[in-house]
């Protein structure tokens, strides 16, 4: 019991020492706030959930008993600090990229889409790209650089601004058949306006050419008017598409 009270005595002042050691420690590194993880919900409400850690300190009490001797029983009640981890949730003000709006605003435009018209497919376009695509039967008719140079006279004619990059492009498809003595010769007229699209299968893209738009004629003339007939015919499809163009634009 005498060899028990020195060390009574000296546990205040050791307890006050470290009281003061935890205390300027925990001044120096200041609350754990940085650790915690972010979440955001784009369809709910616009807030954001933080999780945050502080370190706190709370009081616990620790009993020490000592015996001494048999009978007398030494019982110490002492008061230390230890360190416990509280978490919070917090909400604050969440900021939607643009991006994700602009995203989301076109995929509703895309799903309430209407069907396109004729004058729809050729709106916006800056230029329209000829492109003339013939058989050899066709060519003994008509050259393909004349059947091109007759396509694009009359867009130029009518105001149509041409370019030999613009997309979609015009697809003029001039083909023939003669007959066996090669006096008689029937042919098909196709316009076809063409642009790549992309589409989706398994969540994969894949790019193709479609049509947006088409138009398409038939018939058949002699060898003495085949030429003059297919001149009339480019001029008559080359007019409907400065129409179409000219009126949506």
């Amino acid at each position: 019991m005498i060899q028990l009270q020195p060390a009574l005595m000296r546990r205040p002042r050791v307890v006050g020492i470290l009281f003061a050691f935890i205390v300027s420690l925990m001044l120096m590194t200041g609350c754990d706030a940085g650790k915690g993880s972010t979440s955001s919900g784009f369809f709910g409400a616009r807030v954001d959930t933080i999780t945050v850690r502080d370190t706190v300190t709370v009081r616990d009490t620790i009993t020490m008993r000592d015996t001494v001797t048999v009978r007398d029983t030494v019982v110490v009640v002492d008061t230390v600090f230890v360190e416990k981890e509280v978490v919070k949730k917090i909400e604050v003000p969440a900021e939607i990229p643009a991006y994700y709006e602009a995203a989301w605003n076109r995929q509703v435009a895309e799903l309430s889409a209407n069907l396109a018209d004729d004058k729809t497919c050729f709106a916006g376009l800056d230029s329209v790209k000829v492109v003339v695509v013939m058989n050899e039967d066709a060519k003994d008719i008509l050259s393909e650089q004349r059947t091109k140079d007759k396509f694009e006279l009359t867009l130029r004619r009518h105001g149509v601004p041409l370019s030999g990059s613009s997309n979609p492009y015009l697809l003029f498809s001039f083909e023939a058949l003669w007959n066996e003595d090669k006096t008689l010769a029937a042919y098909i007229f196709e316009l076809s306006l063409r642009q790549p699209l992309i589409f989706y299968r398994n969540n994969t893209p894949y790019r193709r050419v479609v049509s947006l738009w088409e138009n398409l004629s038939y018939g058949y003339a002699g060898s003495k008017v085949a030429r003059q007939n297919a001149l009339e015919a480019i001029e008559e499809k080359a007019e409907r598409v400065a129409n179409l163009y000219l009126s949506a634009n």
